[in-house]
């Protein structure tokens, strides 16, 4: 299996959010996963997580974008009432 980090942020003191793209069995996959920190301070991966085939990363770039606009909104509308 290949495999290239795209990005990676820290989820808490603990555990860090990986985001890659691999290769299994010849075909390319979006991977979102949640990594702990062992003894030996090796990053591995835990069951929690989202792996995608590629064609699907464009209804994730849709889920993000309504994301923000409910987000937005929610702002605006909070913003409102004080």
């Amino acid at each position: 299996m290949n495999e290239e980090i795209i990005y990676q942020f820290p989820k808490n003191t603990k555990e860090t959010v990986l985001c890659t793209l691999k290769t299994w069995n010849n075909k390319p996959y979006f991977d979102i996963r949640v990594y702990y920190t062992d003894d030996k301070q090796i990053l591995k991966p835990t069951t929690k997580g989202l792996c995608l085939s590629l064609e699907h990363v464009t209804e994730l770039e849709r889920i993000l974008d309504k994301l923000e606009t409910v987000l937005k909104s929610s702002k605006t509308h909070a913003e409102d009432t004080l």
